[in-house]
């Protein structure tokens, strides 16, 4: 299957490590849009240039790739099926990245929830090194 082009990417935990990936990306010349409940975290990546979103649906909505760096699975659940979550919002083909402390058992059984929705999951661990 080809790879869609890619031209807004969603970023919904701009904290520790949401934040820094929204930045690399927006360096990188892709248009970035990002969410977080922390309004100060919000307003550091718009001051990176990413674009604010008022909730995670929005996120969806003008996003083709999205990243969620939330910590474990209750705050996916939130940023997915929760009010205004990205399922609500997505306004055609979404992939989205699961970057949070999550069991692989809980990535594999995302599909079977989201009602049929063009979603494709991946599941992409992130992990602190020490540098």
């Amino acid at each position: 299957m080809p790879v869609p082009a890619i031209s807004c990417v969603g970023v919904v935990g701009l904290g520790k490590m949401g934040l820094p990936i929204a930045r690399h990306l927006k360096r990188c010349g892709y248009s970035v849009v990002g969410y977080d409940k922390n309004p100060k975290a919000v307003q550091q990546a718009v001051d990176a240039g990413c674009i604010r979103a008022g909730s995670c649906a929005e996120v969806a909505g003008q996003s083709e790739l999205l990243i969620i760096v939330v910590g474990f699975e209750s705050q996916v659940d939130d940023s997915l099926f929760g009010p205004n979550g990205m399922v609500a919002g997505i306004a055609g083909p979404l992939i989205v990245t699961i970057a949070s402390t999550v069991a692989p058992s809980y990535v594999r059984s995302l599909p079977a929830r989201v009602n049929g929705k063009p979603i494709t999951f991946l599941d992409t661990p992130l992990t602190r090194a020490e540098q």
